[in-house]
């Protein structure tokens, strides 16, 4: 089942799935780390996680992320 995830979620989920901190994600989008930090417990709750792994371990197993192919 898929949830609809806003761009700013994608963008976080995105951030969370190369490892980055809220900080630097934060940097990296424009937006304050509390405000990142909102949208990650978003994800938690629309994809039922309990962890940032667990989130981006979903986020794979539902289609939301896909791996990179080697360059």
């Amino acid at each position: 089942m898929h949830n609809v995830l806003t761009k700013i979620e994608f963008s976080v989920l995105e951030g969370l799935a190369e490892g980055l901190q809220s900080k630097e994600i934060a940097s990296r989008i424009g937006r304050s780390t509390a405000t990142v930090e909102f949208h990650i417990r978003s994800l938690y709750m629309k994809m039922l996680a309990r962890s940032r792994a667990h989130l981006v371990a979903r986020a794979y197993d539902e289609g939301y992320l896909r791996t990179r192919e080697p360059a």
